[in-house]
């Protein structure tokens, strides 16, 4: 079955969106980082989220590419190098960029539980920023290095097979996949490494419910969590269901990616965007106030 054209062009609209609204995401916070709803998010975690978010929307770009320019037929045996590397990049990109989205907001919510935890025992607790991005690289390291090994012992390869044959034995059907000779334990390992991941910032955020949703965003992270969760737990029957439709596959596990991305950066940044103009409005409102006092107040002093 060939790909179609229209499902391309949907799957790289959804990437397309992500892409959109990541940048924009970035541009602000990098514009507002002196703002006190930015400060008290941390700018660099808040870039750290949205580029995560790029990095694993361009998964679909992976996703979406065939063996269109397979002029030769080298998809047939395995040997068509440019669909082969996009195999690759795909799990690269997805395991990263999960990693880079939600391991800002693990290292965050861990400070503010132990700063809480701190206040209980009347202990100053300090954490440093650059302990936090340590967190961020091990957990980082931890991806790479479970894709790494996949991709050193049973890379995936991108393979066209014939599906379909007429009445004088000619092919006139066929279908493209990426495939490995054993990628199920690794499969197994990356979903198990970031559901517990998942889990633990889960039970960051009950912990930290009741701090003040400008420092901690623990309610809109839990949001996004379970939004996640639920998207993976709706998708996965399904992704089995369809795994011999290349079509409808490709379409399913792209609106995954568009859809776990879309919900990190709408229940992080837009609270965030409303917050930021609910202080600048109140700002500006206090200075309108101040400007009038004094302009009334010239008179009596004369």
């Amino acid at each position: 079955l060939e790909r179609s054209a229209g499902v391309k062009i949907v799957c790289l609209l959804m990437f397309s969106i992500n892409l959109v609204i990541a940048s924009g995401a970035i541009t602000w916070t990098l514009a507002n980082k002196k703002s006190t709803v930015v400060r008290a998010s941390q700018p660099t975690f808040l870039v750290l989220i949205a580029f995560g978010a790029i990095v694993s929307s361009s998964t679909i770009v992976s996703l979406v590419y065939g063996d269109e320019s397979d002029i030769d037929g080298l998809a047939y045996q395995g040997k068509y190098e440019p669909a082969n590397v996009a195999c690759r990049t795909m799990i690269i990109t997805y395991t990263c960029g999960f990693v880079l989205t939600f391991a800002p907001l693990f290292a965050k919510l861990w400070r503010v539980h132990k700063v809480m935890a701190g206040s209980k025992t009347l202990r100053r607790i300090r954490v440093r920023s650059s302990f936090l991005f340590g967190i961020v690289g091990g957990l980082l390291l931890i991806d790479l290095v479970i894709v790494g090994t996949w991709i050193s012992t049973s890379p995936l390869t991108y393979w066209r097979t014939v599906v379909n044959y007429d009445e004088h034995g000619l092919p006139i059907a066929s279908s493209g996949s990426c495939s490995s000779t054993n990628d199920m334990p690794f499969i197994l390992a990356i979903f198990l490494f970031h559901f517990s991941m998942l889990l633990y910032g889960v039970s960051l955020c009950y912990k930290t419910r009741n701090i003040d949703s400008v420092m901690s965003e623990s309610k809109y992270v839990a949001v996004a969590m379970v939004s996640n969760l639920q998207v993976l737990a709706l998708a996965s029957p399904v992704l089995v269901i369809v795994s011999g439709q290349p079509i409808a596959s490709m379409f399913l596990r792209s609106a995954v990616v568009f859809f776990n991305d879309f919900g990190v950066l709408l229940f992080i940044f837009v609270p965030k965007w409303q917050a930021f103009r609910k202080s600048y409005k109140i700002e500006s409102s206090g200075m309108g106030t101040s400007a009038t006092t004094k302009t009334t107040s010239v008179p009596s002093e004369r």
